[in-house]
This record gives C-alpha cells, sequence and structure tokens, in this order.
C-alpha cells in the first residue's frame, strides 16, 4: 500500500534508527513525523491523527508500552496499528503485548528495515479494508 497521505508516527530515541525508519517509510510514500521518547509522542499524538504507529519499547520518561496503553485508552487511537522495536525482546512478554495492548508485530533489533515497511503495508492494507467494509 502506497498512499501520501497515511501518517505515521516513528518513536525511537536512537537518532540513527529513528532516521533508518523515517527514510525507510518516507521513500515508499508515507507522511512520516518522529518523536525521540514516549512523552514527545503522546504530544504529537494529541495533535495529529496517525493510521501507523511505529515505536521503540525502551525510552527514557515513558516507554513504548506506557505510551500503547494511554493511546489504547483514547478513542482515536484505539484500533491503531502499532508495530514495536526492542532489544529486549527476550524479556518482553510478546503474547502479552499483542493481547493487552493490540501491538500488531513485534521487530528486534537490528532488525530489517524492509521487514518493517512489508509489515507496515500490509497493515495499513488490513486496517483500511477493515474500515471500508464497516462502513
Amino acid at each position: 500500500m502506497k498512499c501520501s497521505n497515511c501518517q505515521i508516527l516513528v518513536v525511537e530515541d536512537s537518532s540513527v534508527l529513528r532516521l533508518v525508519l523515517q527514510r525507510t517509510l518516507s521513500t515508499a510514500g508515507f507522511s512520516v513525523m518522529t518523536a525521540i521518547d514516549g512523552a514527545a509522542a503522546w504530544q504529537l499524538c494529541m495533535q495529529h491523527d496517525f493510521e501507523l504507529i511505529v515505536t521503540d519499547e525502551q525510552m527514557p520518561g515513558l516507554t513504548g508500552s506506557e505510551l500503547c496503553h494511554q493511546l489504547r485508552k483514547t478513542t482515536r487511537f484505539a484500533k491503531t496499528p502499532i508495530l514495536m522495536v526492542t532489544g529486549k525482546a527476550y524479556e518482553l512478554d510478546q503474547t502479552s503485548l499483542r493481547a493487552d495492548l493490540g501491538i500488531s508485530a513485534v521487530f528486534v533489533k537490528p532488525f530489517s528495515p524492509t521487514n518493517i515497511l512489508r509489515t507496515v503495508q500490509r497493515e495499513l492494507a488490513a486496517s483500511s479494508a477493515s474500515s471500508a467494509s464497516s462502513k
């Protein structure tokens, strides 16, 4: 799925990984905003709508899980696809992340930007199909 009006938020405290994700998604035709941590992401989410969010788990202040928990309590982001990237995959309960927070996929660092792009495209296509069928 390629759409210039799909807004994606990338939340990553590593400037290198944030840039890799931003460029990968922008090159594929998505409009991408970035945040350096969960608190900054929360502020952006209160000001903008996003069709998909990619977030790191370990960040200063507000973790990815905490951000997702807050987002899921809001009507606007209750069903927004969220992807998580983490360096602590073995310490996280991925089943719980999916069940409790509705995380669509978890990527372990170092991750493949191509795999993330494919997952973004698949999630946006599914989300679009779901929205169209509910109308």
